[in-house]
């Protein structure tokens, strides 16, 4: 089976999360691949799967383990 965002592999993401206004940037990468120092996130984990298949403007609900919260889709450019 392939995971629909699967093609979203390599994407680079800016989002500013609505609650701090910090902006984040992650790589989203394979379970593999994911290094939080790096900063490379699955596009399996929450925020991945939130970030995946949006363009910039979007306000975007990341259902985390500990709470839901909204983040807002800065930049979005391929690696």
């Amino acid at each position: 089976m392939i995971c629909k965002n699967a093609n979203q592999t390599g994407k680079v993401t800016t989002a500013e999360n609505l609650d701090d206004h910090r902006q984040i940037t992650y790589q989203l990468v394979g379970k593999r691949e994911a290094n939080l120092e790096q900063p490379k996130i699955s596009f399996t984990s929450p925020i991945g799967q939130a970030l995946a298949n949006h363009t910039v403007g979007d306000v975007v609900t990341v259902s985390a383990p500990n709470r839901d919260y909204q983040v807002k889709m800065i930049a979005v450019k391929r690696a």
